[in-house]
């Protein structure tokens, strides 16, 4: 009897829903998906998603929809702004999860051609970027000398404060996520800062 909201921004396996072709196992996916979700949203008060699209292939009612996108919480951002550590390394620096997938060493490799380069005032730093396998492959790539791995996950201030100290802001392009951007773009252009996306996606986070 409580009333509650269901939250759908996050799911980014929907990017298929917006592909025109869609195999069987997708479509059983969907199917099963809307029969599991059906009795939830009819008690749910409101459900948010990040487009009409993914709540209509849900069935989600018209007068319980409700779109909202992403974005920085510029409170934090405000109060930020006048505690900006200056660092004296150039510092690259990449928020949050990265994936395990083939493109994540499209951005590994670059760094590490950047590394070759010979310069000795650099830190490339890598905040909470996930699980042990990601981890590997990023002290199997880069030299230690300019590697820094906060492995923890932070307070958004502090997250905020990594970004205002960084010289860039780098992540990988969701290169086969049709339509789907991380919600740290947001962060990452209210900074002002220089952001690298390597590999582009050829999508919206291009």
């Amino acid at each position: 009897s409580i009333p509650y909201c269901i939250d759908f921004r996050d799911v980014y396996y929907h990017e298929m829903l917006f592909k025109r072709s869609l195999s069987w196992n997708k479509r059983l996916k969907i199917f099963f998906e809307q029969q599991y979700m059906a009795a939830s949203i009819r008690k749910a008060t409101l459900v948010i998603g990040e487009s009409k699209q993914k709540l209509n292939v849900i069935k989600v009612p018209k007068h319980k929809s409700y779109v909202i996108h992403n974005g920085y919480d510029e409170e934090q951002w405000a109060a930020n702004d006048e505690k900006t550590a200056h660092v004296k390394e150039f510092t690259i620096l990449v928020a949050g999860r990265l994936y395990a997938k083939p493109f994540l060493e499209i951005l590994l490799n670059s760094f590490a051609e950047f590394i070759s380069f010979g310069y000795h005032d650099i830190i490339i730093r890598f905040l909470a970027p996930g699980d042990t396998e990601v981890i590997e492959r990023i002290n199997q790539k880069l030299d230690p000398r300019y590697l820094e791995i906060v492995h923890d996950r932070v307070s958004a201030a502090k997250a905020i404060s990594y970004m205002k100290s960084a010289h860039v802001l780098a992540y990988h392009g969701w290169q086969n996520y049709t339509g789907v951007y991380s919600t740290k773009i947001y962060d990452y252009i209210r900074s002002g800062k220089r952001i690298l996306i390597c590999p582009t996606d050829s999508d919206v986070m291009e």
